[in-house]
């Protein structure tokens, strides 16, 4: 196993997809720290000014640069022929698998630790201050990375099972925005309100008399209620891009939550991708 990862994060090292994803998640951070600066310093705001505003925005985007770096590193290794190689000379099939996936979410890490890093230095000499207490922003920060982690076990899991990385990579990004999109509509759902206020408007007949018209309250048309919105709010929490968009509130109380679920799933995509991939014909 050593070796393998030794191998691995020696070609990582070398891989331009590694940097170039590197490089965008650091300019990214950079780009977003500046903005905030300079949009405090147009309004004329900066007394009150914080950091930590958009610091979690690069859990939207770290779906998308995970899919590209996961897809084609280990794509290349099947174009290559580096898989079959590996097993060639005895290394076992469990070895394999894992090596790549601890080296996967290792480089998501490191993005993810990056863009950090990029937007918090800056941050600290450009603001200067947080609003939020330093143990809220580092549990969240370590919560982030579980959901990065859970998110390249389903990438690696698709990339270790498909030997066409050009194939690999629209799974993933399709698989990503799939998600995206359901948890979005979720919630949607769930930030309906359960009832309609009511209200009152005003009509005019074409003789000029003017009618007042009073609406009742009344329930939300398709509100989730019961067991369908007990699954809706799982699937929320549950599904990493449900997280993603969770972040941006700052809400302590779920974060325990979500942590617990990007374990399992990354547990359940180690273990179903070990089990396939043994069984799996390599070309």
């Amino acid at each position: 196993m050593s070796k393998l990862l030794s191998a691995n994060f020696t070609r990582m090292k070398k891989a331009k997809v590694f940097w170039v994803c590197l490089i965008f998640m650091i300019g990214f951070g950079l780009f977003l720290i500046i903005s905030r600066y300079v949009q405090f310093k147009r309004f004329d705001m900066m007394d009150s000014a914080y950091i930590e505003g958009s610091l979690l925005s690069y859990t939207v985007v770290m779906g998308i640069v995970f899919a590209v770096f996961t897809s084609l590193f280990i794509g290349t290794e099947y174009n290559d022929g580096t898989i079959r190689n590996k097993l060639i000379v005895g290394h076992t099939r469990v070895n394999v698998y894992l090596a790549n996936l601890i080296t996967c979410c290792a480089a998501a890490v490191i993005m993810c630790l990056g863009y950090i890093v990029a937007y918090i230095v800056p941050g600290y000499i450009l603001i200067g201050t947080f609003r939020l207490d330093f143990s809220t922003i580092i549990l969240t920060l370590l919560t982030t990375l579980s959901t990065a982690v859970a998110m390249t076990s389903i990438y690696t899991l698709l990339a270790m099972l498909n030997q066409n990385r050009a194939v690999v990579a629209v799974l993933c990004l399709v698989g990503f925005f799939v998600m995206l999109f359901a948890t979005s509509y979720i919630q949607a759902r769930l930030s309906q309100p359960e009832i309609w206020e009511p209200y009152s408007y005003t009509e005019e007949d074409d003789m000029g008399n003017v009618t007042t018209i009073e609406v009742p309250a009344e329930p939300t048309p398709g509100y989730p209620r019961g067991i369908k919105r007990d699954i809706y709010e799982f699937l929320y929490d549950f599904l990493p891009t449900g997280a993603t968009l969770q972040y941006a509130g700052w809400d302590t109380e779920t974060l325990p939550r979500l942590a617990v679920y990007s374990g399992i799933i990354t547990l359940f995509c180690g273990v179903l991708g070990i089990a396939l991939f043994k069984r799996k014909n390599l070309k």
